[in-house]
């Protein structure tokens, strides 16, 4: 009967309660018009947040990023630059994004990922 709802298949898992946080439980439930277990995975959401995906472009300005930094002249620098931000272009996901190259405070080369204006 019960078995054909999609949480039947969901993860289950039993607690021990220590006296007095059922009612507790009971209580925050009540008054934030939720089931118990929504309370309790409200309550699991918010101190055990899921981890955040990071973006495939984000990924992707990361490796060119390192990769020019590992560059070990100016010419191979400025050539992995080069090849970084026509890949950056072709790539829907990327084509917003350019990598610039600066020259620090300190006379020291930065670079800076710039997104592009539309």
């Amino acid at each position: 009967m019960g078995e054909d709802y999609p949480s039947r298949k969901m993860d289950q898992f039993v607690v021990r309660l220590p006296d007095g946080m059922r009612d507790r439980i009971k209580a925050a439930a009540e008054a934030n018009n939720r089931s118990m277990n929504s309370e309790v995975v409200a309550a699991l959401e918010e101190k055990f947040p899921a981890p955040l995906a990071i973006p495939p472009d984000i990924v992707t300005l990361t490796q060119y990023l390192n990769l020019i930094d590992s560059a070990e002249s100016d010419e191979e620098r400025d050539q992995f630059l080069r090849v970084a931000n026509e890949s950056l272009a072709r790539d829907p996901a990327t084509s917003g994004f350019a990598i610039r190259l600066t020259t620090g405070p300190e006379g020291l080369p930065e670079l800076h990922v710039a997104r592009l204006k539309a």
